[in-house]
């Protein structure tokens, strides 16, 4: 095994797994398989889901374009919602509230003075990236975190 973890994983316990049913007849079918013949269908299966978030970007892209000119449409005619009969379908606009931060700190002392302080986290990037470097450096997961060793697969 290579990689900058090399002098440190071995010391940390293996991530537990829960798989499906459904990927634990997958893998039992799977097993017997030669290496050669799980590295291909590997290798297969990470272009055919690479195409296939492709295909899924191209759709959201023009979704979010008919919503564009649906909400425009809205907004313009005065209208709150269409019947699409043939479909039997309804398309309705309404407003909502969306919260975005502007100032972290501010928001932190609010939680913290509005007893929500357990709620406060870092995002799970941040928190890997922080822990990993901890890590290599030799000193300790921050409080409250485990390490755990996880398997991954790179495909170059």
């Amino acid at each position: 095994m290579a990689g900058k973890y090399v002098n440190v994983i071995d010391k940390l316990e293996r991530l537990p797994t829960e798989r499906s049913e459904r990927v634990k007849e997958k893998v039992s079918a799977l097993r017997g398989q030669r290496m050669e013949v799980l590295g291909e269908t590997y290798v297969d299966l990470r272009a055919e889901k690479k195409a296939a978030e492709e295909v899924l970007s191209g759709i959201e892209e023009r979704l979010a374009a008919v919503e564009v000119v649906l909400v425009d449409s809205f907004e313009s005619g005065n209208i709150s919602s269409i019947k699409i009969f043939d479909r039997d379908k309804t398309i309705s606009h309404q407003k909502a509230p969306h919260a975005t931060v502007q100032d972290k700190q501010a928001l932190r002392e609010w939680c913290l003075a509005n007893n929500m302080g357990e709620e406060l986290t870092l995002p799970w990037q941040t928190l890997n990236a922080l822990s990993k470097e901890l890590l290599l450096s030799g000193q300790p997961e921050p409080n409250g975190v485990k390490l755990y060793s996880r398997d991954t697969l790179v495909l170059r």
